[in-house]
């Protein structure tokens, strides 16, 4: 007899019990529930629903209200009184008398005035304010009275724009989406800026890292080197604070020291030996 048979024939009748047993053992199926009544949809849904909402509505807000967005906002600001000793910065008669300086030795030695600065250090040394001429020019054929200027520093740390005189420059503030750290900003002179011509403002900002702290309250400021004076006339000046002690800066020679204030001291490039160090001061705060 052919084997194959018995083996067919094993293979079906196990299936038929196979099949009988499942069918015996075979309960009734359980009631199908809604998807919409199980407990994991019903907790799903009372979350999403309110998000869907909220989300909706502030955009439908955002898009309907008069106001802008925050990065298209403008801000017209005018930097404080220079008059005020309570203001800010309280360095403006040293700086006056060191502009008024230069101005005299770009005068005498027939050479173009360049930049200005001037670090107040505030009293308790953990920042500054730094006084800096930045100069305005006009390359086209019509008055202008209006500069653009973008400045990689916070909204706080930028005080304002001054004349030379001392007077408010007006100025538009803008923030930049892709660019959260840099300033965009818009210049208002009162007198719009000749074609070819150019002017000298001030920018007052506060510093934060200027003072290098050392051991037993002794405190170091670098001001680096000024370039030759072939070019131009430029200068470097500082302030200390009133409750400081042990005042030492370098180098001496070719410093320019300021009467009304002892703890002011200034430098010129035309009357300072190239061959002499870099600018630095030293002191001593109170314990």
């Amino acid at each position: 007899m052919n084997p194959f048979f018995f083996l067919k024939a094993l293979i079906l009748s196990i299936l038929e019990a196979c099949k009988s047993g499942r069918s015996a053992s075979h309960l009734p199926p359980k009631p199908r529930v809604p998807w919409r009544n199980r407990p994991g949809v019903k907790w799903f849904l009372a979350v999403l629903t309110p998000a869907i909402a909220a989300f909706c509505s502030w955009h439908i807000w955002t898009a309907t209200r008069n106001e802008a967005p925050a990065w298209l906002r403008l801000h017209e600001r005018t930097g404080p009184s220079l008059a005020a000793d309570s203001g800010p910065a309280k360095a403006w008669n040293e700086v006056r008398q060191l502009i008024q300086e230069c101005r005299n030795e770009a005068v005498q030695r027939k050479t173009p005035s360049g930049p200005i600065r001037f670090l107040e250090i505030r009293p308790d040394a953990s920042n500054a304010v730094l006084w800096s001429t930045e100069r305005l020019v006009n390359p086209g054929f019509n008055p202008l009275p209006h500069f653009e200027r973008t400045l990689w520093m916070k909204e706080n740390d930028l005080i304002g724009y001054y004349t030379l005189e001392g007077d408010p420059v007006r100025f538009t503030q803008k923030a930049v989406p892709n660019q959260p750290k840099n300033l965009a900003l818009t210049l208002h002179l009162d007198k719009p800026l000749a074609p070819s011509a150019s002017q000298w403002i001030l920018r007052l900002e506060i510093q934060t890292d200027r003072v290098r702290p050392g051991k037993k309250n002794e405190c170091q400021v670098h001001l680096g080197r000024l370039p030759p004076p072939a070019d131009s006339i430029q200068a470097w000046g500082i302030r200390l604070p009133s409750n400081v002690s042990s005042v030492r800066h370098a180098p001496d020679k070719g410093a320019l020291l300021f009467q009304s204030n002892r703890l002011a001291v200034a430098w010129i490039n035309s009357r300072l030996d190239p061959s002499l160090p870099p600018l630095s001061v030293m002191f001593t705060m109170p314990r």
